[in-house]
């Protein structure tokens, strides 16, 4: 082997290394064909980068025109752009456009279906040189959305841009032959299975990411209106495009808003008004599951989720959930426009409902006729207003149904007055011309000074608790309108009471001691009976109901120190009167026959009248017997004393003598 080395190089001396070898041709070329790329690409490069700078610094505004007029054509509707439109290509591509508008269909009242402050797009560059568009982001501000139902009934939103339309007939004809899939009918030699819309089927344009920020959206139809402002909605998909044609799979929308505002016909007298509202959304076949919603409502929160039908006949299900909603702004919310003020006040509720709607039920004017709901309610410390005072209520606790328009109690029930009031089992049709109601009422040991304290103060009964019974039906929108026409069977129950301003005790003791027949009528007219009480221990009967007149012929009330009496007559409710007869028997040892008390006039204080003749023959026979025995024993002292008192005529005993013997 020939050595290469130099005669003085030494392989292990470091400082007298070995000469490298010399390069070859073919090494020197690839050495200066590197070289030579990489000066190309540099120009390359550079040209691109100035060409991105200058293309970028162009004035695209000269193209708005032609560019106006294509989408025009497209969305069938006239579009404009006041506003700037630019252009980059570096470090990525993006367009921008200002001020949009897009005008309103014919017949609608906006004058413009959409306006649009910006529009910011970003795509992916080496898709575009593929020939293939696809935005990696699409940002919308402050777009304004008008959506109306037109007087034809069609929708203003709807564009030929995105009209769906019937499978070609080349489609059909691919199939022939082909046996058709599950789920897909086979007609003939088509096959029928789902249609997309054709003007985006195999496009090579998607988006993958849409931003919207500081959206306003308003939509009225007939007796239905709902306005969205400040949304924010971030929608993230595998195709943007897919969705439009019913794919939206793998789909998420994220939704906050300042306020969400909805006003329907017939159900709130102001708009329902949701604030900061935030939802997340995951789209899958046809619906949106919403979950969380989250909202501030009425003073309180609102919580829940949803699952929406976007088509077909499936419904919508809800559940939400209140804790805190004051009871007032509630009231102001659904009262009548004719109220003067809220029915109810005070309080918070805590509720759960559950709601099912008909697929588009905002689009369906009758949506309210088909929409059904369950609610389970809590209220605590719910107040009543009436004539005397607030009436304070507690623990109202109901689970109700919500059905065609009639809203049932499976259970109603009230503690107030200190017992309870029970509803269970009632209905109400919700109509806006004639509201029916089927009225169960169950009252249970309510105290009679509290009822006293919240609606007749003057009453002359005091302590004791009451119940109650009523099953009727009534037709109105005002409580005058329901009292009037209230058809029903009643029983009320009293315990434990007594009547002020009325010593029966000490009636029972006078009439042991009666002198004369002329004593009678002033005691049982309460004079030299005022103050003091009889006690009450059981008053009970049954009551017809009808035009806002009760009527009863066996009522029974029981005064242990004065004896029974059966009462019969009428109340009316409207004029708050009364027209009453009470068959009094006293109690022993007194063995007086009955007589009658009437009470006629106003519910508070009536006016007493009393028909005692059995009474005043009773003691009239009583006395003349004692007087025939006096006479027998004395008659001089006797007809002596009797014609004095005859001859007083300033007496009223003596008048009334005259009349019982005249």
């Amino acid at each position: 082997m020939i050595s290469h080395l130099s005669p003085n190089a030494n392989p292990n001396n470091p400082r007298n290394p070995a000469k490298p070898p010399h390069k070859t041709a073919g090494h020197r070329l690839f050495r200066r064909l590197l070289q030579v790329v990489a000066g190309l690409v540099a120009v390359i490069a550079v040209v691109v980068g100035v060409g991105a700078v200058v293309i970028s610094q162009m004035d695209w505004n000269q193209y708005k025109p032609q560019l106006t007029a294509l989408a025009s054509e497209k969305l069938g509707r006239p579009l404009t752009i006041e506003g700037d439109l630019r252009l980059r290509f570096w470090p990525i591509l993006g367009i921008s456009v200002d001020k949009i508008g897009l005008a309103n269909a014919k017949g609608g009242v906006a004058p413009q279906l959409l306006t649009i402050e910006r529009v910011t797009a970003e795509a992916d560059l080496a898709m575009l040189l593929r020939r293939q568009i696809n935005v990696t982001s699409l940002r919308i501000d402050q777009p304004k959305i008008y959506l109306e139902q037109l007087p034809n009934g069609q929708g203003n939103w709807n564009l030929p841009l995105f009209a769906a339309t019937k499978p070609a007939d080349k489609a059909a004809t691919k199939t022939e032959g082909i046996a058709p899939k599950e789920g897909v009918e086979a007609k003939g030699a088509e096959q029928v299975g789902k249609e997309a819309p054709a003007s985006l089927e195999n496009s090579q344009f998607d988006i993958s990411k849409v931003v919207v920020h500081d959206a306003a959206i308003t939509y009225q139809a007939a007796g239905q209106k709902m306005a969205v402002d400040g949304m924010d909605v971030e929608v993230q998909s595998h195709s943007m495009v897919g969705l439009a044609e019913g794919d939206d799979r793998g789909t998420t929308v994220a939704l906050t808003a300042a306020a969400l505002n909805v006003q329907l016909d017939g159900v709130s007298a102001e708009p329902i008004q949701l604030t900061r509202l935030k939802a997340q959304a995951d789209l899958s076949d046809g619906r949106v599951l919403l979950n969380p919603l989250q909202a501030d409502f009425l003073g309180g929160q609102l919580t829940g989720k949803a699952d929406v039908s976007l088509g077909g006949p499936n419904p919508s299900d809800m559940v939400l959930q209140l804790q805190g909603v004051t009871v007032d702004k509630l009231a102001q919310l659904f009262k009548k426009p004719a109220q003067p003020a809220a029915a109810v006040s005070g309080g918070e509720i805590q509720a759960t409902l559950q709601l099912s709607i008909p697929s588009y039920g905002l689009q369906d004017a009758d949506w309210t006729n088909r929409m059904a709901a369950m609610l389970k309610l809590n209220i605590d410390q719910l107040q009543l207003p009436n004539k005397a005072q607030k009436l304070p209520l507690t623990n109202v606790k109901a689970d109700l149904e919500y059905r065609n328009q009639i809203l049932k109690a499976k259970q109603l029930v009230v503690e107030a007055l200190g017992g309870t009031i029970d509803l269970s089992g009632s209905s109400h049709r919700l109509q806006t011309n004639a509201n029916d109601s089927v009225i169960k009422l169950k009252i249970d040991d309510l105290l009679l000074d509290q009822i006293k304290s919240a609606f007749a103060p003057d009453m002359p009964l005091a302590g004791g608790k009451v119940s109650l019974t009523m099953d009727g039906k009534a037709r109105g929108q005002s409580v005058e309108a329901v009292e009037t026409s209230l058809t029903a069977k009643a029983g009320v129950d009293i315990r434990d009471t007594s009547y002020q301003g009325y010593d029966g005790a000490k009636l029972i003791a006078s009439l042991n001691s009666i002198k004369s027949p002329a004593d009678v009528l002033p005691l049982l007219s309460g004079n030299g009976l005022k103050g003091g009480q009889t006690k009450i221990a059981k008053v009970s009967g049954d009551f017809d109901i009808a035009n806002g007149v009760a009527r009863t012929a066996n009522s029974f009330a029981d005064a242990p120190d004065v004896g029974q009496a059966k009462v019969a007559g009428r109340i009316a409710f409207i004029a708050e009167t009364m027209d009453m007869t009470a068959t009094v028997t006293l109690a022993k040892p007194i063995d007086l026959p009955s007589f009658e008390v009437m009470a006629r006039g106003p519910l508070a204080s009536p006016a007493l009248s009393f028909k005692a003749d059995r009474v005043l023959a009773f003691y009239a026979q009583k006395l003349g017997g004692e007087a025939l025995k006096a006479l027998s024993k004395n008659p001089q002292g006797t007809l002596k004393d009797l014609g004095t008192k005859l001859m007083d005529g300033s007496s009223e005993k003596t008048d009334a003598l005259k009349k019982l013997f005249h």
